[in-house]
């Protein structure tokens, strides 16, 4: 069973999904720009702790802006160095977003995010820099990601992992869209 959603079966997405489309190049311009501030996932139980390869950093967490919230990875003008990721992360469907960075050799164990707001949240992935040799496994079906495309599942309800194989880091936006908004009438 795939845990793969599409994204347009969501009307209300589309301006947000659109915007993540065209912008990619200038997502990937921050995301490497602001490499020196990617810090590593706090998710050590679903990567190996001896050898951390996922990295990240945090542009909205819970609802917040990275910029109140020091304690994620300094805080202190990050939004001012990724302007059009916080752009997109003001989206009031958006409670959370972030960059994440696998180095080679990442591997993320099948899993379900449990976080206390997960729950109520779709997740949506968006191609900045993916070698061809790391994916993505949402239930029993496992799709590459590709520059510039939008993948979307349901990250509280649905086992996935991930993986990088590739002898270079893979990047990606990853934004988390309100579940009760979206499906209000």
């Amino acid at each position: 069973m795939s845990g793969f959603i599409d994204h347009r079966n969501y009307p209300a997405l589309a301006p947000l999904v659109a915007g993540m489309i065209e912008r990619w190049p200038e997502l990937l311009r921050e995301a490497i720009g602001a490499i020196d501030r990617f810090v590593p996932s706090p998710e050590i139980h679903i990567q190996d702790a001896d050898d951390i390869r996922l990295f990240i950093l945090p542009i909205k967490w819970r609802g917040e802006m990275a910029d109140q919230i020091e304690q994620l990875c300094g805080g202190d003008q990050i939004l001012e160095a990724v302007p059009v990721a916080a752009s997109l992360a003001s989206n009031p469907l958006v409670p959370s977003a972030l960059f994440s960075m696998s180095m080679p050799g990442c591997e993320l164990i099948p899993h379900v995010d449990n976080e206390s707001h997960i729950g109520e949240v779709l997740r949506l992935h968006i191609g900045l820099s993916c070698p061809a040799d790391c994916a993505l496994i949402v239930g029993d079906e496992a799709r590459t990601w590709h520059d510039g495309e939008v993948l979307m599942f349901d990250s509280a309800r649905v086992v996935h992992s991930a993986y990088n194989r590739s002898n270079q880091p893979r990047l990606v936006l990853i934004l988390d869209v309100d579940r009760k908004a979206l499906e209000a009438p």
